[in-house]
């Protein structure tokens, strides 16, 4: 055990490695999620869940609006919410805004809870601060044929489901932290959007899920990759990429920062006083690069820059633009 850990990090080192083990057993990730079933949900869409989907949802909608402002823009067209969990939120107020297609996606099973009433009109109310009333368009969530799921589908295989050149807009919600492969995932979404496609993503570049209780906004960069590896290589993890790491993977795969701001971050002389205590990898970056914790991002796909795998990596989706 690396020696600079304190006594309250060797005892999550453990807690998580034994859980870790566990889920390693052939079979034993879907026996708990046979045995967990849909009371895993049964908190979904109460007042709390309702109110931190509203938050994030607004979030989203503060990015389009400030990157880029032309809802108009959003009619008809094609989108995919990555990570869209139990819930198709995201997807139903880009319909009540009047997208096309919208796709909710997940490598868990999405869309198992339908959004009651009280939900639904909490989120037409939030869509009527960013458009005319008028132009909102009312439907039934379960009834609505403008929205698809399609799972499991992840994001570093996405080819697998949905066809290059055929999405407009990707979104997601504190999913990104979670890929085990941000450089393919990044490359995924660029070939499935279109040309001029646009992203708007909330990433938490900070503890996040996997350390729950901690009360270190940077616990999760204390370990270094072998133990980290040893504690979540089964389960959901955080990939522990930096904001500076994200953008310079976006930008280097051609997309256009239209929108960038950062929620929530630490102070420098708190990174400099846990320096001794991080791993070796996070030890060497400045004080600059490991103060963001919550960033929300909006680009663009510039023409044909992004880049792609060759076609003899990839299967080609059978079934343009996705699941049927």
């Amino acid at each position: 055990m690396p020696l600079h850990l304190r006594l309250t990090e060797v005892r999550s080192v453990v807690k998580h490695v034994g859980k870790n083990l566990v889920l390693a057993i052939p079979g034993t990730r879907r026996l708990r999620r046979e045995l967990l079933g849909s009371a895993h949900w049964s908190g979904t869409y109460d007042k709390d869940w309702t109110a931190r989907r509203t938050r994030q949802l607004r979030e989203l909608l503060d990015a389009y609006a400030e990157a880029w402002g032309d809802w108009s823009w959003l009619g008809g067209k094609t989108t995919l919410e990555i990570g869209s969990g139990p819930d198709l939120a995201v997807p139903f107020i880009l319909q009540t805004l009047g997208a096309g297609m919208s796709y909710g996606s997940d490598p868990e099973p999405c869309g198992a809870v339908a959004i009651p009433d009280h939900a639904v009109a909490v989120f037409q109310e939030l869509a009527s601060a960013y458009v005319s009333p008028a132009s909102i368009r009312p439907g039934a969530h379960q009834a609505n044929p403008g929205i698809r799921t399609a799972s499991p589908v992840y994001v570093e295989k996405l080819h697998q489901t949905f066809a290059p050149d055929s999405i407009d807009l990707v979104l997601s919600t504190c999913t990104l932290q979670h890929v085990v492969d941000p450089v393919i995932a990044i490359e995924e979404m660029g070939t499935v959007l279109r040309s001029g496609g646009r992203m708007i993503h909330t990433i938490a570049i900070g503890n996040h899920c996997c350390a729950r209780g901690e009360a270190d906004p940077l616990h999760h960069l204390f370990y270094e990759k072998w133990l980290w590896q040893a504690m979540f290589s089964q389960r959901v993890g955080h990939n522990r990429w930096q904001w500076f790491e994200w953008r310079e993977a976006l930008e280097g795969a051609g997309f256009l920062m239209d929108y960038v701001r950062v929620t929530a971050r630490v102070e420098s002389n708190y990174v400099r006083e846990i320096r001794p205590r991080l791993a070796k990898r996070f030890r060497a970056m400045g004080p600059e690069a490991l103060e963001p914790l919550y960033v929300i991002v909006a680009c663009r796909k510039a023409g044909e820059a992004a880049r792609r795998r060759s076609s003899k990596d990839r299967d080609t989706a059978e079934t343009p633009p996705g699941p049927t």
